[in-house]
């Protein structure tokens, strides 16, 4: 059976946010690039800083975002995102010790995880997978930026496992996967694919057949879901946003469309002080 689907388009003031269908305990969103004050290339909500747009814009764009879901923007946790398979625990005595700030990264990661109520979590993308993690059980939550590299080194994959060595269950954990570039509009080559046949068994699954110049479609979604299977998430636990970040013009920034020169959507995830 294919991963569930179950998510929502919302509208908070002039802001056009996806979220899942989870249970109450956490707040979390995937942005889109609507309701910001950012100019082209970057409009309207960008919510980068590294990528050339004007830094009081960005840090409007954050507010408003945050403002919408009812945080404090000068909280976010963010990281300096490489295309790696690290993962920081934030929170007393963990990697990171939440300060209050702009939201600057704080080191290189492409994960970042907490068991403390009340710390947003922000990960950014514009092609690539965002990913988040969400265990009402035991109380932890995740977040994790994955393109063709960190799927490839079992990211994803890397989170579950944490989790679990904390106390979590696989069977508990719900996942959720944001929009990324699909398989429509994302041709790779030999180097990308054998990576993939050369260290997961589902590698066929999430490659299309080589075209005319002997480049594969790649369905990261897929792989990042297979991949999750694999660490025993359940399929029903697995909510997955069939949106092509390259095909969504309208509303999703695309690094690989738009030639490198764009903003960032971001996903967030914060836990409550309380589950009910």
């Amino acid at each position: 059976m294919a991963g569930k689907k179950m998510w929502k388009k919302k509208s908070v003031r002039s802001l056009v946010l996806y979220q899942f269908d989870w249970p109450c305990g956490v707040v979390q969103a995937i942005s889109t690039r609507k309701g910001g004050l950012s100019e082209p290339p970057f409009d309207e909500l960008n919510l980068g800083c590294h990528v050339g747009d004007d830094l009081e814009r960005v840090y409007e764009n954050r507010r408003r975002l945050s403002a919408a879901l009812n945080l404090k923007s000068d909280r976010w946790i963010t990281v300096n995102q490489v295309h790696g398979d690290r993962i920081l625990w934030v929170g007393t005595g963990e990697d990171i010790d939440p300060a209050p700030g702009k939201g600057l990264p704080i080191m290189e990661a492409d994960g970042l995880a907490t068991e403390q109520p009340g710390v947003p979590l922000v990960v950014f993308g514009a092609d690539c997978g965002l990913l988040l993690f969400f265990d009402s059980k035991t109380r932890r939550i995740g977040a994790v930026h994955a393109g063709w590299r960190g799927t490839v080194n079992g990211l994803p994959q890397r989170m579950i496992e944490q989790f679990v060595e904390r106390g979590s269950r696989a069977e508990d954990i719900l996942v959720g996967i944001g929009p990324c570039i699909g398989p429509c509009c994302y041709p790779v080559g030999e180097e990308v694919a054998e990576a993939f046949k050369t260290k997961w068994s589902f590698s066929e699954e999430v490659l299309g057949p080589p075209n005319e110049e002997g480049k594969r479609a790649l369905d990261i979604k897929a792989a990042q879901r297979l991949q999750l299977l694999q660490a025993n998430v359940p399929d029903v636990n697995i909510q997955t946003m069939d949106l092509c970040t390259s095909c969504q013009s309208a509303e999703l920034y695309s690094y690989r469309r738009d030639s490198g020169k764009t903003g960032r959507q971001g996903a967030i995830i914060m836990m409550t002080e309380r589950a009910d």
